[in-house]
């Protein structure tokens, strides 16, 4: 069962050390902290990820992401793929290459680059309608949980997985909760235990690999 809003600012006020009888936390100030620590474990470890169809259309060379997935920005992308062939993640650069010759290139898409968050350009335009698998990581939803308020919205579940959910928040949502605030000397210490956190679940998300940029090498130096 995921963790839920109102277990986790529990959870969170529980393991905050240092805290005086008189010194309570707002729950926007908690809700920031948990978000915060929630969204920077998801960006980095890929943790949670959703897979979105995208429609290309007959003889297309662009497509707008937000056009169906609304919030979409270029750094959650991880794998994209038409009929199970990859769409490799190009430079934009090498893709403008592409159209620089007087011989329009058509055929199945191969090759992708952001033009801008929003905007992809394909390397070729497509010779028929295609459908794209685009797979990408998320972060928390707060569509239906407005961070500070009370009753039945904090009891929607967070995309932090089980396994990890408590250590989040034991570890970095009280870092983020306390740090810079007097008088409370271990957030530098919950904070390292994020950091080393992070690390260890990095490799355990089949998604989280770099993408790496197409390498063109200069005349006379081979590729490195």
């Amino acid at each position: 069962m995921a963790l839920t809003v109102a277990q986790a600012r529990t959870l969170l006020t529980e393991s905050a050390l240092h805290i005086s009888a008189t010194e309570t936390f707002s729950n926007l100030k908690q809700d920031r902290a948990i978000k915060d620590a929630s969204d920077r474990f998801l960006r980095e470890t890929h943790a949670s990820t959703l897979t979105t169809s995208i429609t290309i259309a007959a003889a297309a060379t662009t497509v707008n992401i937000t056009s169906t997935i609304s919030e979409f920005v270029a750094g959650q992308f991880i794998y994209a793929e038409i009929s199970g062939q990859e769409v490799h993640l190009v430079p934009y650069e090498t893709i403008r290459r592409r159209y620089d010759g007087d011989t329009p290139v058509v055929g199945r898409p191969t090759k992708m680059g952001f033009r801008r968050d929003n905007l992809v350009q394909f390397d070729r335009g497509a010779d028929q309608a295609y459908t794209m698998e685009l797979t990408y990581w998320v972060a928390e939803d707060t569509s239906s949980w407005t961070l500070g308020t009370t009753g039945s919205t904090t009891g929607i579940s967070m995309r932090l997985p089980d396994d990890w959910a408590d250590e989040v928040i034991r570890w970095g949502a009280r870092g983020y909760l306390i740090r810079g605030a007097p008088g409370h000397p271990d957030a530098d210490a919950a904070m390292e235990e994020f950091d080393l956190l992070i690390e260890r679940a990095k490799p355990v998300f089949a998604h989280n690999y770099p993408v790496l940029p197409l390498v063109i090498p200069l005349p006379g130096k081979p590729a490195k």
